[in-house]
């Protein structure tokens, strides 16, 4: 499989999430247009305490109008170690500190710029209260690490972000 030849790329909008227009000649040489979401890429956190308990996140989303379960996680800084953003990040998000932290994968969507980098937290403690940023309403709750894999299959719950970062971090873990 080759690369397809990129004709034109301009921004359609620009934004807290920008949407950038790719146009490419394809393999049979028809010419296509994409849609592709342009922003900040981003660490996602799957912290466990000393305790073996799952830190998590309940946030008010804006695209599904719902509020949704996530790992800790947030936008890497311009300039920012992604390891340094995981670190800031479940310290602002959580009040935790990790005893140990693990880049575990990166990941891209096939339509957009934006990569998700996971990390595993192990044997966090509490430090300090949340840090929030003016815009970020979220709340911390936590479940045992041996329910976590359960919680990530349960068919009935559909307000989960970041699923792959829990099979990720599990696998990781197992291995």
């Amino acid at each position: 499989m080759k690369d397809w030849k990129k004709l034109d790329e301009v921004y359609a909008y620009k934004g807290y999430r920008s949407l950038v227009q790719k146009t490419f000649e394809l393999p049979n040489g028809t010419v296509a247009r994409y849609d592709i979401i342009d922003g900040s890429s981003f660490v996602s956190i799957v912290a466990i305490t000393k305790d073996n308990r799952v830190l998590l996140t309940s946030e008010y989303r804006p695209g599904p109008e719902k509020v949704m379960n996530s790992f800790p996680a947030g936008y890497i800084d311009e300039g920012e170690k992604p390891i340094d953003a995981a670190r800031r990040e479940l310290l602002e998000e959580t009040g935790y500190k990790a005893g140990k932290l693990t880049f575990i994968k990166e990941v891209t969507n096939a339509y957009t710029h934006v990569r998700k980098l996971t990390f595993l937290a192990t044997d966090c403690e509490k430090i300090a209260g949340q840090q929030l940023e003016e815009d970020e309403f979220l709340e911390i709750f936590s479940i045992p690490l041996k329910d976590l894999k359960s919680f990530l299959l349960n068919p009935t719950t559909d307000n989960f972000v970041n699923v792959d970062c829990g099979f990720l971090a599990l696998e990781h873990l197992s291995s």
